[in-house]
């Protein structure tokens, strides 16, 4: 099913309702809109009871040329499976789409891409939004990412409760000049993250926040947060993890940056937040590293861990200068 334009005109959009299942499915199969010109591409929306996109299917809005990308958009009233498919808005120099994803009550994304991205000019990339009662990542990428002077868009994902593993990413990235959007990860009750990475980096530029919620428990087993700037005078993002109770097993924390911007800050914290000065119940640090590093001109951030019991095994808390910078 596909809607494009190859002239100054938008594009015509893709809609999909139903009252029951959808399934979009089968390796060649598209749902997609396109521009190769100045205009406007449509966007895509697909609703339904329960969705589901197989193994090489991709549901998409691309603009190949100047014309801005359209909008993604699957909803479903129950449950959101992407198992084996991409899930795209993309730009090469235009304004990149936004893609939203939500169900009303579980979401699974498995072998599964789902991405906003501009490949270069000025133009701000699209943002990623996930979101559902329950969520379980497996092998999925989720991203959002510019590799021009227009500033990337965020990724977002929250719900009850978050499972991350198989080796997940949930990213943002900016390889242009144009600064990496924030990543959230949040959830009113259990956040679990297993050989899996949470991101945001930037070559030149500014890096995104790095922003962690668990209103029961943030778990981290095998896995990686950071933020950081390769070179150039970008600042790194900082990481601000929130959860009564944090557990790190086997895995890094680190805020870092290699140029002559300053490396964020990492803050491990309570709900209520610093505002309310509230600390976690329990840190627990088991063969885990929380550092901050500066490797070339720049600061050093800062750690703040607060916490009424703090646990530490074989573990690193550092803040490390390796440059000229403080």
């Amino acid at each position: 099913v596909t809607s494009a334009t190859s002239g100054e005109g938008a594009g015509g959009s893709v809609e999909i309702n139903a009252g029951g299942s959808v399934t979009v499915g089968g390796a060649g199969t598209q749902v997609t809109t396109a521009t190769s010109s100045s205009g406007r591409g449509g966007d895509v929306s697909i609703a339904g009871g329960e969705i589901l996109v197989a193994t090489g299917a991709e549901v998409s809005s691309r603009a190949t040329n100047n014309g801005n990308a359209g909008t993604v958009s699957l909803s479903a009233d129950t449950g959101l499976m992407v198992n084996g498919a991409t899930v795209t808005s993309a730009a090469r120099v235009s304004r990149g789409g936004d893609v939203s994803l939500s169900a009303g009550e579980s979401l699974d994304l498995t072998d599964a891409e789902i991405t906003a991205a501009v490949e270069g000019g000025s133009r701000q990339g699209g943002t990623v939004m996930v979101y559902a009662p329950n969520i379980t990542m497996d092998s999925a990428l989720v991203s959002a990412s510019t590799g021009g002077a227009g500033d990337g868009g965020s990724v977002s994902v929250s719900g009850d409760g978050i499972a991350i593993s198989g080796g997940s990413s949930v990213t943002t990235s900016s390889d242009g000049s144009g600064n990496a959007g924030s990543v959230s990860v949040a959830a009113t009750g259990d956040l679990a993250v297993s050989d899996s990475v949470i991101a945001s980096s930037a070559r030149f530029a500014d890096g995104g926040d790095v922003i962690l919620d668990g209103g029961t428990s943030v778990r981290l087993d095998g896995s990686t947060v950071s933020a950081s700037v390769d070179e150039g005078d970008g600042d790194g993002g900082q990481i601000v993890i929130t959860t009564p109770v944090f557990t790190a097993i086997n895995s890094t924390v680190t805020a870092e940056t290699g140029g002559t911007g300053d490396a964020g800050t990492v803050i491990i914290q309570g709900p209520g937040g610093a505002a309310n000065k509230a600390p976690a119940g329990l840190v627990e640090l088991s063969g885990s590293q929380v550092t901050t590093v500066a490797r070339g001109d720049g600061a050093a951030g800062g750690i703040q861990i607060s916490a009424d019991q703090l646990l530490v095994s074989g573990s690193e808390i550092s803040a490390t200068a390796l440059g000229a910078g403080d």
